[in-house]
Formats: structure tokens, C-alpha cells, sequence
């Protein structure tokens, strides 16, 4: 086993013929002298490269900026390396684009007398299962980051048990839940070897029973804990005052809870968090009152916020609820500008320092983006103000300047707005390349009929010139759909519905089939459910096409009651299926690694292969015009 961990590691960390790097075994603090010359999908590009490093820096994940100078066709820089370094993975742009090295990445371990140092290989398996999709461009990393967790537990076994063993299991349950399941029994058998007479061993055990997902283990083990370890009477601490406030009933006795944190003076000038809690606190209670309409208790909380920028996005976030439902507009009026003049200084004067994560680049874009979307904000709420002429320059540089039209919620604020102040000839190519570039509401629509009828005298030919507008959109979305096509064999499955008929992979041969994996307590998922719903319903005579909705990671006892109740309350005629045990979401894991969180669709085709994954929910137009150019591809 360690030598085939050995010879896979020095196959992914081995220089390629375009990136070399000195010292061939580096050390932390050491200076890191490497040449680059563009390839995959960057071969060829004569555009200025952007360089950085993902380093991990003992407990601390950073990006940095590099300078990189060509010469000779390649690209050269340096990087120092932190005296607390582990590994560090070399990141090369283009715009949009990132070499990944044919999906190894530009990974660098580090030594000392020629072996890789502790906490090396851990390092390794962070930034290929955390970062390495993300910041990388690597996709399918999991089993590959866990064989360099198998060999940092090789060769420091003893360490690891004691800070890598919760990962490690975790880890292992995600990918091979039977090996997982069995490491976990392992680990609680040599505790019970060990002895219960430590409160950390009851601890550990408890966590593990925890992660096998076995509620009255845990209790019953718990229990054990607070007899033999009874928690001694003293002053409360940060987080018995973080208990009494989640479980506070209502805002008055939240706000009772921070009023007694706030006055608790012996706490304050000793606890290390305290600063960090009283920030997680007021911002919560402020936008409790906010919600309430007791905007003078909200003014009071709001002024206990340090942080200009949480500022920033409570005052947009009340005054956006506020423009929403028509009422308190002034004050809305007043929170927007506050927003929108704090997000426009962060641009050019950073109210905090860099997040560790993020090049100077999207730092920048961030900080510009909630501009935009604060901007946006401000100018629905001047609109309803009927200030339509103040309103349009903030619309206009959310939606065009910045975001180039590309943020279809933003054209529809800017298409509202523009409307009442600019002539149809000085608008309307706007609203009809929002068409053309899949970028347009319902509103813009609207309006563009309205602009037609006006100039035609009537709607006679308006259906043709709409199709003709989006027939570019269409084509745009299915060239974007085609391009990021798969094609891997659908893993096999057998779960019951809710009716209690077994259901498995191989009923749907011939068919087109979306997997829709949700959960009760997913906001997102139950968003998009009118959505999926306006789908089954077009589809229902359509016997080449099945909508299967997996309902998985669900936490209550009674998961099919729970299910069922959701589904009938709210009148959806989904076929659910019953994944209690999280064995097809395992499955699908397995075999899509970046399915990481729900909702996320998987469409297979007739052959019985998933040709697209589809995360998150991006609005109803979005969803249903994607979903309908998938079924027709795959017809």
C-alpha cells in the first residue's frame, strides 16, 4: 500500500515539461523559483498569465497574488514560502480560464531531509477536496485526496489519530460508506479498550456515534457523560449565553440574552471571542426588529455594529424587505443610501483586510458586485418612490455598466426605471439584447410587446419577432449545455416511494430521467418546487420523460411521514422516493464527487447515462428553459 501511495504522489507532484520549480524538495521558508508555459486550455493563448499560490500555512488556507514576468515564451516568478508551510498548489489564469494540469493541478509537497514533512500529505488532501474544484479547476478529486489521508496516517500514525481521526472517518463514510462504517466501529471499540473514565473518550465516542447517524447511541453515551462529568456551577460563558439565545422563545428574550451578555463585564475582559459573539449577536437582533417594524429598537441595535460593511448589507437587506412590501419607503430610502454609499467607498478604500481566500482580482469583483446589487436596491426603492430620474444612473451601472446585462434581475430594475425616463428609441436595443442573451424577465417581455403594439399599431407578427429575439438565447444556452456534457453510466439504486412500491434504476430504461435530490429543511429545494411542478405538469403524458424527486439528509425520526405531509400540503404531484438510509445520495457522491450539497438535478438520458448535473436554484425562467433544452437534446 505506502508504495503505491509513494508512486502516486510523485506522479501527481511531478514537474511537467511546461512548469518546473527549484528546489526540487523544498523546505518551509524557502523561496520557490518556478517557469510556466501555458497549456490545456491556455496552450496557445498569448494574453498576459495570472498567477498565485493556494497555500496551506499550518492551520491557515491563503491565496496570494504573484508577479510573473515572461521571457522567452515562459512565464517566471517566485513565491516565499511561510516557515509554517506545508504544501502549496501553483494557480495559472486567463480570464475565466485555468490550467489544471489535465485535473492534477501544480501541487508542491514539502520536505525536510528529503521526506515530506507531518501534516504535508494532510495539507495535499485539503487543497484537493476543498479547494481544488473551486480555486483549481480540479474536478473528481475525493478518492485521490483521501489516498494522500491514507498516507499522511502511514507515515505519522500517531498524530493523526489525534488530530486528523474525526476527518479521516468522515472522509472515508463519504465515499465507501461499508469501509467507513467499519474504520468508525474501530475507533469506538479501541475507546471502550481505553476506558470510559476520561470525558474526552465519552466525547469522541459520542462523535462518532454521531457520524453513523445513531441517535440513541449517542444519547444513551451522553448521558454517561453529564453523570460521570457534571458540568460545575460558575460564571457563564460565551457559549452558555450563545444555548439561552438559541433556544430563546421570542425577540424579546433574545434581546433579554444579549442585554445580560452586553452588562456581563467579567466576561467581557476575558473571554477571547467575546467581540466576535457580540458581532454574531446584533446583527440578528437588529434585523429581528427590522422584520418586526419596530425600526426604532432596530436604529438602537444597528449602532452597536462595527463592521461597515455587515452594515452595509443589514441596511440593504432591511431596505430591499421594505421595498418589497410597499411599506416604510423613506426609511428605506434612507437604509439603501447608507448601503450604497458604504459598498461604493469599499471599492476604492477596503473598509477590512483581503479575505484570505481571494486573489486582488475577485476581491476587487466582490466588492463591486455588492455595489451593484446595494446600487440595484437603492434604485427600486427610489422608483417606488416615483424618483424615477434619481433612480436611473444607480440602475443603469448596476445592470450595464458593471454586469454588462448579464444579471437578468438587474436588466428587469433597469427596464422598469428606463421606462419612465428615456425615450422607446433610447431603450428598447437594451431590452431586446437582454433577449437575445437569455438575460430578460417577465417585466422586460412585457415591455417589449408594449413598445411593439405602440410602433405597429397592433400585436399582429409580435410572436415571430419574440422567437426570432430568443432564438439566440436558445442556441447560446444549448452550446453552453452541450459544453459541459457528461456522459458516466448512473449509478443503481433500489428505494421505495411514497406509496410503497419499490423503485430501481433499471424501470427507467428508455426514458429520459431527472433526479431532483431535496429535503424538507432546504430553502433552496422547496423554492424551486412551483418550479419543478409547472415541469412534471407539462411532461405528465410525455412517457419518455420521469421526474424522480429524492428526498435525502433528512434528520427526522419519521422521514416518509414527513415527506409525505410536505408533498400533500402543498398539493405537488411529485414521485418521491424515500432515500432513509442517504444510500443513493452516497452512491451519487461516489461517482460525482462535486455533488456536495442540494438541491442538485441529474439528468439521464435513455442509455441509462447522467449527461448533466444541474446545482442550486437559479429562478423559475432559468430552470424551466434549461430543463426543457435538456429533455429536447436527450429526445
Amino acid at each position: 500500500m505506502g508504495t503505491i501511495l509513494f508512486l502516486f504522489a510523485t506522479m501527481v507532484m511531478k514537474a511537467q515539461d511546461n512548469f518546473s520549480f527549484t528546489p526540487a524538495h523544498p523546505q518551509p521558508g524557502d523561496v520557490i523559483k518556478f517557469s510556466y508555459t501555458p497549456s490545456g486550455n491556455l496552450a496557445g493563448n498569448i494574453k498576459p498569465v495570472e498567477s498565485f499560490v493556494l497555500s496551506k500555512d499550518g492551520a491557515e488556507s491563503k491565496i496570494t497574488d504573484l508577479t510573473v514576468v515572461r521571457k522567452q515564451g515562459k512565464w517566471e516568478g517566485q513565491y516565499q514560502s511561510d516557515t509554517s508551510t506545508k504544501a502549496i498548489a501553483f494557480g495559472f489564469k486567463i480570464d475565466k480560464e485555468i490550467d489544471n494540469n489535465n485535473n492534477n493541478g501544480y501541487i508542491i509537497s514539502f520536505f525536510k531531509d528529503n521526506k515530506v514533512i507531518e501534516q504535508s500529505d494532510y495539507a495535499v488532501f485539503e487543497i484537493l477536496r476543498y479547494f481544488g474544484d473551486e480555486f483549481l479547476g480540479l474536478k473528481n478529486t475525493t478518492e485521490v485526496a483521501n489516498q494522500y489521508l491514507e498516507k499522511e496516517k502511514a507515515s505519522y500514525p500517531v498524530n493523526f489519530k489525534e488530530k486528523y481521526m474525526p476527518m479521516y472517518l468522515t472522509s472515508i463514510l463519504g465515499t465507501d460508506k461499508a469501509k467507513g462504517t467499519e474504520a468508525v466501529q474501530k475507533e469506538i471499540e479501541s475507546l471502550f479498550k481505553t476506558g470510559l473514565d476520561k470525558e474526552e473518550n465519552l466525547i469522541k465516542i459520542i462523535s462518532y456515534y454521531r457520524l453513523l447517524k445513531l441517535p440513541q447511541q449517542m444519547a444513551y453515551f451522553a448521558k454517561i457523560k453529564d453523570e460521570k462529568f457534571p458540568k460545575k456551577p460558575g460564571a457563564p460563558t460565551v457559549m452558555d449565553y450563545y444555548s439561552k439565545f438559541n433556544t430563546a422563545k421570542d425577540l424579546t428574550a433574545k434581546a433579554a440574552v444579549y442585554n445580560d451578555f452586553s452588562n456581563d463585564a467579567a466576561l467581557k475582559s476575558t473571554a477571547k471571542d467575546y467581540a466576535m459573539f457580540d458581532q454574531f449577536l446584533a446583527p440578528q437582533i437588529a434585523q429581528a426588529y427590522a422584520k418586526a417594524g419596530d425600526i426604532k429598537n432596530f436604529e438602537s441595535f444597528i449602532g452597536r455594529i462595527t463592521n461597515k460593511m455587515t452594515l452595509a448589507n443589514i441596511y440593504n437587506s432591511v431596505a430591499w424587505n421594505m421595498y418589497e412590501k410597499g411599506t416604510e419607503l423613506k426609511s428605506a430610502e434612507k437604509y439603501a443610501k447608507i448601503a450604497t454609499t458604504l459598498a461604493k467607498t469599499n471599492i476604492s478604500k477596503p473598509f477590512d483586510k483581503k479575505p484570505n481566500l481571494s486573489t486582488n482580482k475577485q476581491w476587487l469583483e466582490d466588492r463591486t458586485n455588492s455595489y451593484a446589487s446595494y446600487a440595484d436596491t437603492y434604485a427600486a426603492v427610489l422608483f417606488k418612490l416615483g424618483k424615477y430620474k434619481a433612480a436611473l444612473p444607480f440602475a443603469k451601472e448596476a445592470a450595464i455598466t458593471i454586469n454588462k446585462g448579464e444579471k437578468t434581475s438587474l436588466n428587469g430594475t433597469y427596464a422598469m426605471i428606463a421606462e419612465k425616463v428615456l425615450s422607446a428609441s433610447k431603450f428598447k436595443s437594451e431590452l431586446e439584447g437582454f433577449v437575445k442573451n437569455g438575460k430578460a424577465n417577465t417585466l422586460i417581455i412585457d415591455q417589449l410587446k408594449s413598445l411593439f403594439v405602440k410602433e405597429k399599431g397592433s400585436d399582429a407578427g409580435y410572436d415571430q419577432y419574440l422567437t426570432h429575439l430568443e432564438k439566440e438565447a436558445s442556441l447560446k444556452m444549448i452550446e453552453e449545455i452541450k459544453a459541459g456534457m457528461i456522459s458516466t453510466a448512473a449509478p443503481n439504486f433500489s428505494l421505495k416511494n411514497l406509496d410503497g412500491n419499490k423503485v430501481s434504476l433499471a424501470d427507467f430504461k428508455g426514458k429520459t430521467v431527472i433526479f431532483d435530490f431535496w429535503a424538507t429543511w432546504c430553502g433552496p429545494c422547496k423554492a424551486s418546487f412551483p418550479s419543478m411542478q409547472k415541469l412534471v405538469t407539462k411532461y405528465k403524458n410525455d412517457p419518455t420523460v420521469q421526474f424522480l424527486f429524492v428526498d435525502t439528509w433528512e434528520q427526522v425520526e419519521n422521514k416518509e411521514k414527513n415527506a409525505s405531509d410536505f408533498i400533500k400540503q402543498n398539493k405537488y404531484s411529485f414521485e418521491v422516493l424515500m432515500d432513509e438510509k442517504d444510500e443513493m445520495a452516497v452512491a451519487f457522491q461516489k461517482t460525482f464527487p462535486s455533488f456536495t450539497g442540494i438541491p442538485t438535478k441529474f439528468i439521464m438520458d435513455k442509455e441509462g447515462k447522467v449527461r448533466f448535473m444541474s446545482v442550486g436554484f437559479g429562478g423559475e425562467e432559468k430552470t424551466i428553459k434549461e430543463m426543457d433544452a435538456l429533455i429536447e437534446i436527450l429526445k
